[in-house]
């Protein structure tokens, strides 16, 4: 008899391949929670500093950068 012919065997292959499959998951979703925490920090960071940059314009009575005037 092969495990194809045992429903006990066969249910014990689908279980342990659930557990797997699930802590895969889990893995997975441990990481895409890091990733977007990442994501999140430098989104906050790019937001500062275009304020940054905002301000320094506009306390410097223009763009930070102007191209030379042979542009």
């Amino acid at each position: 008899m092969s495990v194809h012919d045992d429903p006990s065997a066969q249910i014990q292959d689908l279980e342990s391949r659930l557990a797997w499959q699930d802590d895969t998951i889990d893995q997975l979703n441990a990481v895409i929670r890091t990733q977007w925490d990442m994501v999140d920090r430098l989104s906050q960071r790019v937001d500062a500093l275009e304020e940054r940059v905002r301000e320094l314009e506009i306390s410097e009575g223009g763009p930070a950068i102007t191209p030379p005037p042979h542009y």
